[in-house]
């Protein structure tokens, strides 16, 4: 079953009215919902809570969080992580996505693409505790390289960077990633798995890998498919999203979401 829905933004309001519709047909629990000149929205599946309120007609504002206080403010819920603020056009595309315990928002705009979102991490490495992370670009939303497919982690008890992870990465420069990954073989698109790493808090220049985002792949989709098609793979649906609006074949690679549960 796909679990998913596109549109267009008109306003930030309506942006998380969407959220909010397909997470609690997918099994997420609503905790907080209130409509007004800013919608706010507080949501959880399992141990994963997100918080969530537009601050204009054309941002918002996400934030993870350890648990649900109605008596606190939406940004200063239990275990709050960092602000993490979204500027939305209107009149732009977006898809959402409800799979493998994420929740993904991928904004779509004439020159770029913003992911973010929440999952939790799956095919861990190494001996760690816990393991959510908030998904989101590095800095303006651009997507000029892979490395900026950067966000916060939620390790050993809190959000980075109070607990010294450091940084959260992809793996590998996406010109590399294009050119050298098998992600478009004898015409078959592959999905690559997107492996996270943090930076260590001793050097922040080295980082270890923490396992793999559940349900989100990389591909080369090249110039057949628009973004928003189904693509099956072996046994399985894949929903795509183009990197950049500007090619599918691109020096950026595209997203690959896959559905069901």
């Amino acid at each position: 079953m796909a679990y998913y829905v596109s549109g267009t933004t008109t306003t930030a309001n309506d942006l998380i009215t969407a959220i909010k519709t397909l997470a609690e047909a997918n099994g997420w629990t609503i905790d907080n919902y209130t409509t007004g000149t800013y919608n706010r929205l507080h949501l959880h599946k399992g141990a994963q809570h997100v918080d969530m309120q537009a601050t204009s007609a054309t941002a918002f504002t996400l934030y993870g969080c350890t648990s649900y206080a109605s008596g606190s403010a939406y940004n200063a819920q239990p275990g709050s992580s960092a602000s993490k603020a979204y500027t939305i056009i209107a009149s732009t595309n977006y898809y959402i996505v409800s799979v493998a315990g994420g929740l993904y928002i991928v904004i779509a705009g004439a020159a770029y693409v913003q992911p973010l979102g929440f999952a939790t991490i799956q095919d861990k490495v190494g001996n760690w505790n816990d393991g959510a992370v908030m998904i989101a670009p590095y800095s303006s939303g651009y997507i000029l390289s892979w490395s900026t497919f950067l966000s916060q982690v939620y390790l050993n008890g809190a959000w980075s960077p109070t607990s010294g992870a450091g940084s959260l990465r992809g793996n590998g420069a996406e010109t590399l990633f294009v050119n050298a990954q098998p992600n478009r073989y004898n015409a078959t698109i592959v999905p690559v798995p997107v492996m996270m790493f943090v930076g260590l808090s001793t050097d922040s220049t080295k980082h270890q890998p923490i396992g793999c985002i559940p349900g989100l792949y990389r591909c080369s989709g090249g110039d057949v498919y628009s973004p928003g098609d189904i693509i099956t793979i072996g046994s399985d649906d894949y929903l795509i999203v183009n990197g950049l609006t500007s090619g599918m074949a691109g020096t950026y690679g595209d997203y690959l979401f896959k559905l069901g549960a």
